[in-house]
């Protein structure tokens, strides 16, 4: 998935408004190491299955999910830090990388219904062209992430917010 997900801030295109960008590739492991370290801490790496909420989060730079702690993979967004890198999973591709700008907050939901959410600002990266899951469904069951997005079968697990490593981006 060397695709230039983590291609350092010079070699990002931003649109109009600033914030949503298309990346560009890059050409240098070193960079996308240094990339990944935030404040000298490693950062987390997270996968989000979006379906239809990707047409309105996408828009505003935010992933949210109900204060519902029952769920784990809802719950699991008051792990995400400032810094982390998410991966937007959408209909059976990666639509777009983003980087978060600031730790989770409990907001109303900016879209639809107006429930309280863990909600995570972040700027989104649309990957051109979008990445198929085809041609990563070999390769992640390989990593065998605990929490991860992918089942025993290979395919992607029901739920929202799921754990990667820094593995899963050199798919």
């Amino acid at each position: 998935m060397n695709q230039g997900v983590l291609a350092p801030p010079a070699r990002r295109k931003a649109n109009e408004d600033g914030r949503r960008r298309t990346l560009i590739s890059s050409d240098s492991e070193e960079e996308e190491a240094n990339e990944l370290q935030h404040n000298g801490l490693a950062r987390n790496i997270w996968w989000v299955n979006q379906g239809s909420s990707y047409q309105e989060a996408e828009p505003i730079n935010i992933i949210c999910a109900p204060t519902d702690d029952s769920k784990p993979h809802w719950k699991r967004l008051k792990e995400v830090r400032q810094g982390d890198i998410i991966l937007h999973y959408v209909k059976k591709n990666l639509l777009s990388v983003s980087q978060t700008i600031a730790p989770y907050t409990i907001k109303p939901r900016p879209y639809g219904m107006r429930d309280l959410v863990y909600l995570v600002e972040t700027v989104y990266y649309q990957l051109k062209p979008p990445i198929p899951f085809s041609k990563l469904s070999a390769a992640l069951p390989s990593l065998a992430i605990d929490e991860g997005p992918i089942n025993k079968y290979g395919t992607v697990k029901q739920g929202y917010l799921f754990r990667l490593d820094n593995k899963a981006l050199k798919l």
